[in-house]
């Protein structure tokens, strides 16, 4: 889910879906407290709420506060270490994902994608670009969005490359990283290669170990000049 989404349209999102449990962040908890309002519908659906990040300060919400049965998600699987849980057989038609709209026109709309869509386009860039478990993948876009959860995340799943996700895009510190974490590839967008491209030129500015990148779109005004300053492939 966005994770800027509150109030009405985090209600919507929670119905429409139906969730049987909800994972989310200690800093993100106090957005909960808009159910609390009788006129507010909580989904009947959510058995659980568990929370990732920090067992720190607590001063906006208390566990008893929560509207469903609440518990740290470290904690539920040290619980179940060594128990198999009971899968069902999905089908590669079956849905994987909801994915909602950017709700220009009105509420987000929910958007079924089934195993097979997902994995056909990470199959498709990891054909594409040339992924192996020997490559490293760098990408700084949220996971709720389709590009990081598709073209990165699940590229590195199906290749068996190394996912190195960070929280937030940062032009002038992205080669650092790459060299620190070795990235051999990242995902991008043009206003992100912009960004890259106004900085300072260095004289390190080949000396990184990145192949190529992928994304859309490249801007043409500059976009073979990016790759021979930095020594990469763009494919678009």
């Amino acid at each position: 889910i966005h994770n800027e989404y509150r109030g009405p349209w985090l209600e919507h999102v929670l119905n429409v879906t139906e969730p049987k449990a909800l994972v989310i962040h200690v800093d993100l908890v106090d957005r909960l407290s808009y159910f609390e309002s009788d006129t507010v519908a909580w989904p009947d659906s959510i058995e659980a709420i568990w929370l990732v990040g920090a067992r720190g300060d607590q001063d906006n919400w208390s566990f008893d506060s929560l509207p469903a049965p609440t518990s740290f998600l470290d904690d539920v699987l040290i619980e179940n270490v060594g128990t198999k849980p009971d899968l069902p057989i999905v089908k590669e038609t079956d849905p994987a994902y909801i994915l909602f709209t950017s709700g220009t026109t009105g509420r987000s709309k929910g958007a079924l994608l089934s195993h097979r869509a997902a994995l056909s386009l990470a199959n498709e860039v990891v054909e594409t670009v040339g992924y192996t478990n020997t490559d490293a993948m760098y990408t700084a876009f949220p996971l709720f969005h389709a590009s990081a959860k598709f073209t990165a995340a699940m590229v590195s799943l199906v290749s068996g490359a190394k996912s190195v996700i960070h929280p937030k895009f940062t032009a002038s510190g992205m080669w650092d990283i790459c060299r620190a974490e070795n990235v051999t590839g990242f995902t991008y967008v043009g206003a992100m290669l912009a960004q890259i491209w106004k900085q300072p030129r260095c004289n390190d500015d080949r000396d990184n170990p990145v192949r190529r990148a992928w994304g859309a779109p490249a801007p043409v005004e500059f976009a073979a000049d990016f790759e021979e300053r930095f020594d990469i492939e763009l494919i678009e």
